[in-house]
């Protein structure tokens, strides 16, 4: 509470990092540090950019910068371990993105502690040896599709588990299982919130107790929630989106009705209800190259500076829908509009290969805009986040 410090959002990586830099300004007793001791601060600036892109902390200030000059930091960085990681997700053919790191570089690094022994990600990033990296490297992209199916077996046990339960429990939704990896049940509960939005809780049980993981909507403080239930737990801590705990299995029920009634109670039916902040609503031929371009000034995105978000109405479908993606779960297809034609992609909506055509000339679309660059061309598409069809005109 007495801290002066202007930026209490720093990630622990970022504490690790102003320390770091203060150590060596004392050692040198220099105020701009010599050029050996600039590059060794450098790759710790990649490092603490990484982490507070991964831990999710606000992007504005301080943490604006860290990640800005961090993401170049580790497009730079010679780190054996994070040139090794940085091939399976770098973008050639454009800037580093936070987009990268929390979808490729952070899912990695954290394989090694879900499914077996964090110390490996700490090899990795220690270790000199380019082999080694890459050795390690490769067993955590392996692990972390290890992961997603173990996490996609888990959603699915989950949902069959809803589906037996009477309607009024899928407000809230708190489910345990003995078969269930505790690394994984968090992923599994963020996946469920945004399918339901509703709290949801996933106990990883083991014999008589178990490990929860839970993630919450707006307007529904999780940690309050289950401070009011704390008799039914053996620890729990988190904020206001998250929280982990202890339970015993016959307390699930409790643990169940009690937050279930806090909801009723705390919160308004319209708060329950999913919405998406739209910024602007734009026509096709609004969305130049010069504008991308002033977006992508703009990053990095992220908690707190979030891309903005567009929508677009009374589009027309063109050209040939088809899935994509190894597995067919995504989608794209191409957008019309007063002579104005786009490319948009779709991501975890394959199932609508269908639906999209037959929409055509209803279709409502909000989207980010962004560039993709491949084979020396670059040109704007549509990274759609949701969808509505109007009705049909009688």
């Amino acid at each position: 509470p007495d801290c002066a410090y202007p930026n209490k959002d720093l990630c622990g990586a970022g504490v690790a990092f102003k320390l770091a830099w203060e150590i060596a300004r004392r050692i040198t007793g220099a105020p701009k540090l010599p050029p050996p001791w600039q590059a060794l601060m450098l790759e710790f600036l990649g490092l603490a950019g990484m982490a507070t892109i991964a831990d999710v902390v606000p992007l504005v200030g301080e943490n604006r910068l860290l990640c800005s000059f961090g993401l170049k930091a580790l497009a730079r960085s010679q780190n054996p371990g994070l040139q090794a990681l940085l091939t399976f997700v770098k973008n050639k053919n454009g800037p580093l993105t936070t987009r990268d790191i929390g979808f490729g570089i952070g899912p990695r690094i954290n394989a090694a502690g879900r499914l077996g022994d964090a110390g490996l990600a700490l090899e990795l990033l220690t270790t000199g040896d380019r082999n080694r990296a890459t050795e390690i490297a490769q067993f955590l992209d392996n692990q972390n599709q290890k992961r997603r199916r173990i996490e996609k077996k888990i959603q699915e046990e989950a949902l069959a588990m809803l589906e037996s339960l009477p309607e009024q429990d899928h407000k809230i939704i708190v489910l345990g299982s003995q078969s269930w990896a505790a690394g994984v049940i968090g992923i599994v509960s963020s996946r469920l919130v945004e399918r339901f939005h509703c709290p949801v809780i996933l106990i990883a049980l083991d014999g008589e107790t178990g490990r929860g993981s839970g993630r919450s909507i707006s307007g529904f403080h999780l940690t309050n929630a289950l401070e009011s239930a704390s008799h039914c737990l053996e620890q729990f801590g988190g904020h206001a989106a998250a929280a982990g705990m202890v339970i015993r299995e016959d307390a699930i029920p409790e643990l169940r009705r009690l937050l279930l009634e806090r909801l009723e109670t705390s919160t308004e039916e319209s708060e329950r209800l999913p919405s998406i902040d739209i910024d602007s609503e734009v026509s096709l031929s609004c969305l130049t190259y010069d504008l991308a371009r002033q977006f992508e000034q703009m990053a990095p995105f992220g908690r707190g500076n979030p891309i903005p978000l567009l929508a677009s109405h009374r589009l027309e479908v063109c050209g040939k829908t088809r899935r994509m993606g190894s597995a067919g779960n995504h989608l794209q297809f191409h957008v019309r509009q007063d002579g104005v034609s786009l490319r948009a992609v779709y991501f975890g909506q394959g199932d609508l290969v269908e639906a999209i055509p037959e929409a055509s000339g209803r279709l409502s679309l909000a989207y980010e805009i962004q560039i993709n660059r491949f084979r020396n061309q670059e040109n704007v598409e549509l990274l759609v986040r949701d969808h509505r069809c109007e009705p049909l005109e009688s």
